[in-house]
């Protein structure tokens, strides 16, 4: 463990962040609100779901987030090492996406970014 973990956080809905660790036992992922320079505040949930090798997937139901389809989700992603930021995409703005916005015949279960 070079204490490295993977932190999401949520600008739409305002207020939350995932945070995602390689810990001994696997791959925690806790989904909670935050503060600033706090910690995620929340349990471990089983709707959450996180896999993580070369590359990180996430499964988070737009209900846990509290968003509905045709809502806006707007999130950064964080590389943090301790409390201090190694890396962050995009730099200089959010990722943003349209719930319910897909193809056609792909429905929100589905859709992922």
């Amino acid at each position: 463990d070079d204490g490295l973990h993977l932190t999401a956080n949520f600008l739409k809905p305002e207020g939350l962040r995932l945070d995602v660790r390689v810990t001994g036992g696997g791959v925690e992922a806790v989904l909670g609100t935050r503060g600033v320079g706090e910690p995620p505040v929340g349990d471990a949930n089983a709707l959450v779901v996180a896999a993580v090798a070369t590359v990180a997937e996430i499964k988070i139901p737009f209900t846990r987030l509290g968003a509905r389809r045709g809502e806006t989700l707007a999130f950064t992603m964080s590389l943090n090492r301790g409390t201090e930021s190694v890396d962050q995409q995009p730099r200089n703005r959010a990722i943003e996406v349209v719930i319910g916005a897909g193809s056609a015949g792909v429905s929100p279960a589905d859709w992922s970014v």
